[in-house]
């Protein structure tokens, strides 16, 4: 039967106390996760370094094939503060999962939820009641990494922008 799940607030999140490798995807989630029943939320707690770029994203159609599961990813600060979210990929590179980048402001932790479109208000464009999505089929998987902002064109000065390299 249906277990309900441990990881569905602040409170309870999951942590994930692996470093995340530079630019090398890490997947966060423990394998397979999912929204259920309908209207679950999965939180994770992920350390950060001030100064460093993350990257996260979410696997759910991109897996699937279809899209089932609707991601939308928020992550919030140590204070509970949300700081970044994003419904849908841009271009919807990988159909309906998400995706955030964020630099770090401080040294500690954030938290990262996981919910379904439908739970998210912010992104309906009715008053209609919308009726929640979720169930065992709703998985999906929570990916990151650290993010490298070293400048890999060396060529960029201002007084020569066209000349050839050294």
């Amino acid at each position: 039967g249906f277990e309900p799940d441990v990881d569905s607030s602040f409170e309870t999140a999951q942590v994930f106390d692996a470093e995340l490798a530079l630019d090398t995807p890490v997947e966060i989630s423990d394998g397979f996760e999912s929204i259920n029943p309908e209207g679950d939320r999965d939180f994770y707690q992920l350390t950060v370094q001030k100064g460093e770029v993350y990257s996260l994203w979410t696997d759910a159609a991109h897996f699937a094939g279809e899209v089932i599961l609707d991601t939308v990813l928020m992550v919030y600060n140590q204070d509970q503060e949300l700081i970044a979210t994003n419904d849908d990929m841009p271009y919807r590179w990988w159909e309906t999962d998400s995706a955030v980048w964020f630099e770090a402001t401080y040294d500690g932790h954030v938290y990262i939820e996981i919910r379904d479109w439908t739970d998210w208000p912010e992104g309906h464009t009715t008053s209609d009641p919308v009726e929640l999505g979720g169930g065992s089929d709703y998985t999906y998987q929570l990916w990151g990494a650290r993010r490298s902002t070293t400048e890999l064109e060396p060529n960029d000065l201002a007084a020569a922008p066209d000349a050839p390299l050294a």
